[in-house]
């Protein structure tokens, strides 16, 4: 089926398509393109998103992956997701999320004829991460598969109008987008506990949200555990059950985002950042950053400085 005839049943209206071959250079990195480009590329503040119908010869790899995160999310077709030591393939419904600096290696099967995305790069929003735990497939690379039906209509509708408020011109186009970037991530919250079987303690949401309110004061389990009326032992328990990860953990991923937009859209001086955030000295949040990133932060805003968000 061409990419002209195939009809997507989304919400939200989507370019007429545009035929793009050729050779590309990303990154440094050399790959060769074929696909319908579904919607220009459109940097804004800090996402970028597009709508491909891949072709035959489609691949991207990126071994230093990339200062943003990555989301892909397949609509139809099949692609395969290369990583250290193995391989998946990803059909309709199924999403990969690569973290930043996450070795990158996508492309269409070649079994198929087809590989239909819709994509993202972006810097979430530090109070996301409660949303954000799929499988983990390898270090920094993320897997979900939407089965159920209607949830999975309704995160890819989020993605579509995602895409179409990021090529607008208006004044909100950014915080449109990210909107419906961040309801994509709470519907897959849902899928996710649905197929975990865990059931959301409102205890452990009010830690998120004391969190989310004094991620730059200093936190302790103790005092996370008070605040919402359970020992320590027990809180840091379901905690993690519910997340993945322990609370000072999330507290400091919570920070280590902040800290990427920060030095990416923002003159701020590393020095600030660091007191700003409750590192207790630069040197500090200095070797906390890299322990996250692999980069010091005074690299890492060298390398995203000036820079516009590339397409997939």
């Amino acid at each position: 089926m061409s990419s002209r005839q195939k009809t997507l049943h989304f919400r939200h209206p989507l370019n007429i398509l545009e035929k793009s071959h050729g050779t590309h250079t990303l990154d440094s990195y050399s790959f060769t393109q074929s696909c319908y480009w579904m919607t220009s590329i459109t940097p804004i503040s800090s996402i970028a998103t597009g709508h491909y119908q891949t072709k035959p010869g489609y691949h991207i790899r990126r071994p230093r992956g990339k200062h943003d995160w990555l989301l892909i999310a397949t609509v139809a077709g099949e692609g395969v997701i290369t990583y250290p030591g193995s391989q998946v393939r990803t059909t309709d419904g199924e999403c990969i999320l690569y973290e930043p600096q996450a070795y990158q290696d996508y492309a269409i099967s070649p079994s198929k004829g087809v590989w239909e995305i819709l994509w993202a790069h972006f810097l979430p929003d530090s109070r996301w991460l409660s949303h954000i735990r799929w499988t983990s497939l390898t270090k920094g690379v993320r897997y979900l598969r939407i089965s159920n039906q209607k949830l999975r209509d309704d995160a890819f509708n989020e993605l579509a109008a995602m895409n179409r408020y990021a090529k607008s011109q208006h004044t909100q186009s950014y915080r449109l987008a990210m909107n419906c970037l961040e309801r994509f991530f709470v519907l897959c919250t849902l899928e996710f506990d649905q197929q975990s079987g865990l059931h959301c303690d409102h205890r452990i949401g009010k830690a998120l949200e004391y969190l989310a309110k004094h991620a730059t004061e200093p936190i302790s389990v103790a005092r996370l555990a008070a605040y919402c009326a359970m020992s320590p032992s027990r809180f840091a328990h379901a905690f993690k059950e519910q997340l993945g990860i322990s609370p000072m953990q999330y507290a400091e991923r919570q920070r280590i985002e902040q800290a990427r937009e920060l030095l990416s859209f923002s003159t701020i001086s590393i020095t600030e950042i660091a007191y700003n955030l409750g590192f207790s000295s630069p040197y500090h949040f200095s070797n906390r950053f890299k322990l996250h990133t692999g980069c010091r932060p005074s690299a890492y805003r060298h390398t995203t400085k000036g820079i516009s968000h590339a397409a997939n």
